[in-house]
């Protein structure tokens, strides 16, 4: 099973992706889906592999701060 945290889209353009999770903000590889800036996504090796609604990341990332 694997466990991925939601990241917020910040940039996207010029193949250089900018994600922030966990209030840091570091530069992505690639994406497998179509992006846009806003969009909450899933990583996997540094490349962003699908997205997620904005209200089920908050619930993910509430979850975790509770923990």
């Amino acid at each position: 099973m694997c466990f991925s945290i939601p990241a917020k889209v910040i940039s996207s353009g010029n193949k250089k992706i900018i994600v922030e999770r966990t209030g840091q903000r570091e530069e992505i590889k690639g994406s497998l889906v179509k992006i846009k800036k806003g969009d909450y996504v899933f990583l996997k090796n540094n490349f962003i592999v699908g997205k997620i609604s904005k209200k089920e990341a908050k619930e993910i990332i509430n979850l975790i701060k509770t923990r």
